[in-house]
């Protein structure tokens, strides 16, 4: 029997919601897609999924939502169409990582120890954007765009499958230069 929450969920059952609101199925939906989607590429867990018994599956899912509730936290919260939504940090080799939805598009703040190099093709905007930083706490607010220094910066992320391709290359990006130095190296 699976004895581990992730901590997302736990947030979306403990959280009141009117099941009645014409956008609910869409919170639910976008919630299930972070714990299934999002949140997994940033585990440390590798390897083979056990298929010998239900046992070993379940201790595999127990290990998975352990790892996972390590790296990331529910920082903030704010509302859209009447709906509470999570603002979410996740905490990856020296990044932090913290994001939020609200049905129009995703803002996604990223803080780190080293520049990054992403592309820029039609998977976010950050020099022209325009960030609310709704449930934003304090510390993860910035004026700092993508162009304007690659170690710290906003960007903002039109849809789910934008927002899936742009954090997959993020995680690849920031597991690419983890064994290379940075510029900003030599300034220390």
């Amino acid at each position: 029997m699976r004895n581990v929450d992730i901590k997302l969920i736990k947030w979306k059952e403990e959280t009141p919601q009117d099941n009645r609101n014409l956008w609910i199925m869409e919170f639910y939906e976008y919630i299930n897609f972070w714990c299934a989607d999002i949140l997994p590429l940033f585990d440390a867990v590798t390897g083979p999924i056990p298929d010998t018994n239900m046992d070993g599956l379940d201790s595999y899912y127990d290990q998975r939502a352990t790892n996972i509730n390590k790296i990331h936290d529910i920082v903030g919260q704010h509302f859209s169409k009447s709906i509470k939504h999570p603002v979410v940090k996740i905490t990856y080799k020296g990044f932090t990582i913290v994001f939020r939805y609200n049905f129009f598009g995703y803002e996604v703040y990223i803080d780190g120890e080293k520049w990054l190099t992403l592309p820029q093709k039609d998977i976010f905007v950050s020099k022209n954007a325009r960030f609310f930083y709704e449930g934003f706490p304090d510390e993860y607010k910035t004026e700092l765009r993508y162009e304007h220094g690659r170690r710290k910066f906003m960007v903002a992320v039109a849809d789910h499958n934008r927002f899936f391709a742009f954090m997959v290359i993020l995680r690849n990006e920031i597991d690419r230069i983890q064994y290379l130095w940075s510029p900003v190296d030599l300034l220390i």
